[in-house]
């Protein structure tokens, strides 16, 4: 008889308090939020990232937009959350009673709520042929050591569609710590080990593929890179596209780009994904998507280069030509016909964002129409589901290139030349009811969810001192991004700025200066520096000669006084975690804490 994988005991009894608060009234987001600071920060970081939609980014590589799905696998995993969201009607199976409990007080905040079934050690699953249109088994083949009790034969005894199914690879170079973006790699004879003696069933890429294979059914492979419960890029192992992002940063990497060029690549991913289709490779729901964009913008249909599942829980998809060459945009000044961004949401707070991004952008273009911003496309329901496809950028992401000090002052000027020109009011009075307005709500909602009193203490005295500091100054109000970092920022190779994107948490009006000290602070954290150094470096003005060249073009732009700028370095950390509380679902444990260094 198979063994139940068993829930981690501080796990299990906080999930049980948190069904307790559930049923004493308290809201799911308050719920979550208490069950996420009852845990160690490595068990909290491990259940946030099993949580994430973003796991369920592979769905519109399906051929389905919707129909009944059987999810088999950890009940709390975020990828029902995807799959309803894009259309389905999900099934949970798990072999954990408290982990289904956990997951209907989940979706029952959620606009698009599935069921849940208690199962799995039996070795028949309980429902009738044909059952599904879609069967998804998360992390790993059926297999004893994980808790089920039926074999592959029944996955597709009850699927009459598509099956998916994830899988760890048995030759793996490294494997995920639980943590986000924390992998370890293994020693030689460690990796012997694994590859000799593998952990619940794993298997090879082809041992996996030629375990699903069935009479009728065409398969599909993908690496889920750089591991399936932290994945980031969906990249196609048995066909060209969708392929794995190579920036200039990784090409660095001469062994990488060996083991790739040989082929390897397939051999020791991390992890991948088989996909079983009855329909013998019928269309997916992403390429009638993509020719229908293509038909309102009356432009050829272009081919899948890219799928991204971002950590704001988006599936990205990048776009070029048939026939265009990979690497040919960043050649360009401008992108032609068929180069485009989709950006699809997988969760509801993911599309409120993605919304508020395309409004955006439409605003900025008549607004502010020199301002360099992607051109927006299409924002619009199509195949089911509400996507934001803009025009695909030339250049590259920042992180992909600054490292050097002259790059990184282009940068900067750009960004203070750029963002100087987006004043709202020249001459605002920051009274007490603008400040109540503006700024007290940020400080508050940032104290109430810190989890740690030394933290609410400094958050406080943060707003006291903005509050001594600007009520009854005169300043500038801006258009404020409110999200600034590299990663949204693309550049030339010199740092120039090709164009500003991701738009999805600005404000109309807001605080002058913000937006510039964000961007420094993650710029720093780019140079291994961490998020809790960085901060204090710009609390204290110990500038860069280059950061100090900007941040004066900027304040002299706007007549920004001495004492509003210092005051603003010292407070930034509360202007920071009350924008991330303003725009994320749920508050992660202590994280301000953690990033700032505020005991």
């Amino acid at each position: 008889m198979p063994v139940p994988r068993p829930t981690p005991p501080g796990l299990a009894a906080a999930i049980t308090q948190a069904l307790q608060r559930a049923r004493d009234g308290e809201s799911f987001k308050d719920v979550l939020e208490k069950l996420l600071l009852e845990l160690t920060h490595e068990s909290a970081d491990a259940f946030a990232l099993l949580l994430d939609a973003g796991r369920g980014a592979f769905a519109p590589l399906l051929e389905a937009n919707g129909g009944r799905a059987l999810f088999i696998g950890d009940a709390c995993s975020g990828t029902p959350v995807a799959l309803g969201h894009l259309g389905f009607n999900v099934l949970r199976v798990d072999t954990c009673a408290l982990r289904l409990a956990f997951a209907d007080l989940r979706d029952a905040s959620l606009d698009h709520p599935g069921q849940s079934l208690l199962t799995g050690t039996d070795s028949r699953l309980p429902f009738v042929d044909d059952s599904f249109e879609l069967v998804v088994q998360e992390e790993g083949l059926p297999h004893p050591t994980l808790g089920w009790g039926h074999g592959m034969e029944e996955l597709w005894r009850v699927c009459r569609g598509e099956l998916w199914v994830s899988a760890n690879n048995r030759l793996a170079y490294k494997r995920s710590t639980g943590m986000r973006g924390q992998h370890a790699k293994a020693g030689a004879l460690a990796w012997m080990n694994a590859a000799l003696f593998p952990r619940s069933g794993e298997r090879t890429w082809a041992g996996t593929r030629s375990a699903l294979r069935a009479d009728g059914v065409a398969l599909r492979s993908y690496a889920l890179y750089p591991h399936s419960r932290d994945f980031s890029h969906v990249v196609a192992l048995d066909a060209e596209l969708p392929r794995l992002t190579i920036g200039p940063m990784e090409r660095k990497n001469r062994l990488k780009i060996l083991a790739a060029g040989a082929g390897l690549f397939p051999w020791l991913t991390p992890s991948f994904a088989i996909h079983g289709s009855r329909e013998k490779a019928g269309t997916q729901r992403l390429d009638r998507i993509l020719a229908a964009v293509a038909e309102r913008l009356d432009e050829p249909t272009p081919q899948v280069e890219h799928v991204v599942s971002t950590r704001s829980n988006n599936c990205l998809v990048q776009t070029r030509p048939h026939g265009a060459q990979p690497h040919a945009l960043s050649d360009l000044e401008s992108a032609p016909p068929g180069y485009w961004v989709l950006h699809i949401p997988t969760n509801p707070s993911t599309e409120r964002m993605l919304r508020n991004d395309a409004d955006f952008l439409r605003h900025l273009q008549t607004e502010h129409p020199k301002l360099p911003i992607p051109e927006p496309l299409v924002a619009d329901r199509i195949e089911g589901l509400f996507l934001h496809c803009e025009r695909r950028l030339s250049g590259l992401a920042a992180p992909q290139l600054v490292s050097e000090d002259s790059v990184e002052k282009n940068l900067l000027m750009d960004v203070a030349l750029d963002f100087s020109k987006l004043v709202v009011e020249p001459e605002a009075l920051m009274d007490e009811a603008r400040f109540a307005e503006l700024v007290s709500p940020r400080f508050q909602l940032a104290r109430s969810l810190c989890g740690h009193e030394g933290t609410a203490d400094a958050l406080h005295a943060m707003h006291e001192d903005a509050r001594s500091s600007l009520v009854d100054q005169r300043m500038p109000l801006v258009l404020y991004h409110a999200d600034l970092r590299p990663k949204h920022l693309q550049v030339r190779s010199n740092g120039k700025v090709v164009a500003y994107f991701d738009w999805g948490a600005s404000e109309r009006c807001f605080l002058p200066y913000l937006d510039l000290l964000h961007l420094i602070v993650h710029l720093s954290k780019g140079h291994s520096t961490n998020a809790s150094e960085a901060c204090a470096r710009v609390r204290a003005g110990h500038w860069l000669p280059h950061e100090r060249a900007a941040l004066d073009l900027y304040s002299e732009r706007l007549g920004l006084k001495c004492e509003v700028r210092a005051c603003l370095e010292r407070t930034l950390p509360g202007f920071m975690a009350g924008m991330s509380e303003r725009n994320w679902d749920y508050s992660r444990p202590q994280w301000v804490r953690r990033q700032f260094g505020l005991a």
